[in-house]
Formats: C-alpha cells, sequence, structure tokens
C-alpha cells in the first residue's frame, strides 16, 4: 500500500470541504432572519470536513520520513462466505446511479422493486422467496415511512394519475 495514496486522499477530502463551505455561503437567507441563519449548518459542515482532511494530511507529512513510503498490505483477505470484490462494490454503485437517473420517469413504486431485487442478488440473496418478500416489506416500509407518515412526495412516475391523492 503505497502512503501518499493517503495524501492525496486527504486533499481531496480538504477539497471536498472547502467546496461545500463556499456553496453554503450562496445559499438564501430568505425573508426571515434568524441569529444562525440557513447558511450555518453546511458552512460548518463543510470546515469540520476541512479540518479532518487538513488534520489526516498533516499527520501522514508529520510522519513522512520517519515511515516507509510504501507498507505491506493490511488485514485478511476475503472471508469466503463475505467476498469484498471491487466488481460487486461497482455493481452496487452503477445501479444506484440507474435508479436515480430513472427514478423521475419510472417512479419510486415501479423501479424500487428491481433495484432491491438487484442489490440482494448482488449481496447472495438467491432464494425467490426471500427476494420478493424483502422487496415487498422494504417497500411498503419505504414508501409508508416516506410518503404516508412524514409527507415526503416520493415521485411515482406513470402511477401519478392513480395513486397521486395518497400522499
Amino acid at each position: 500500500m503505497d502512503r501518499r495514496k493517503d495524501v492525496a486522499v486527504a486533499a481531496a477530502i480538504t477539497l471536498l470541504g472547502l467546496v461545500i463551505a463556499i456553496l453554503g455561503t450562496q445559499i438564501n437567507l430568505g425573508r426571515i432572519r434568524d441569529p444562525i441563519g440557513s447558511r450555518a449548518m453546511p458552512i460548518a459542515i463543510g470546515l469540520l470536513i476541512m479540518a479532518g482532511g487538513l488534520l489526516l494530511a498533516g499527520r501522514r507529512l508529520v510522519r513522512w520520513r520517519s515511515e516507509p513510503t510504501v507498507v505491506r498490505e493490511e488485514g485478511t483477505s476475503d472471508e469466503p462466505d463475505v467476498p469484498a470484490h471491487t466488481l460487486r462494490s461497482m455493481a452496487v454503485w452503477a445501479i444506484c446511479f440507474v435508479y436515480v437517473l430513472l427514478l423521475g420517469t419510472l417512479g419510486f413504486l415501479i423501479l424500487t422493486p428491481f433495484l432491491l431485487v438487484a442489490l440482494l442478488w448482488i449481496m447472495g440473496v438467491r432464494t425467490p422467496v426471500r427476494l420478493a418478500v424483502i422487496t415487498v416489506l422494504g417497500i411498503a416500509f419505504g414508501y409508508g415511512v416516506f410518503d404516508l407518515l412524514l409527507g415526503v412526495r416520493l415521485p411515482l412516475g406513470p402511477l401519478d394519475p392513480y395513486l397521486g391523492d395518497l400522499g
């Protein structure tokens, strides 16, 4: 493992915090003013992320000369029943990205079953009954909590004319 990667990741985290803080300053304050304002939370979180990145980079740079740059790998290999393969994690990212792109068009109730079945399949759940039960319960729970209980209007896509009055 190359420790220079640690410095690069810490720099990226610092940059992310800076971007969040800068974007937080651009939030509209609105009509009703309060002492803290609507900008405070994103600016504070951005500054905290930035401070964390600087701390990580600083720690690595202080130890730069005393420790070797390249160290042997730590940890163990994948467990037989729980492989943590890069392809698996990239597949999850890709599926979630496609889900976000299609959610507005197809709607929560149509698209989410495919998402849940695909994610469960990737995680090794292969029994059809388990896939069906977990998917139906997950959708019912998600829709019930967010749309019905909390009032977060989930996109319904083509089902909007039929179910739009429920939320």
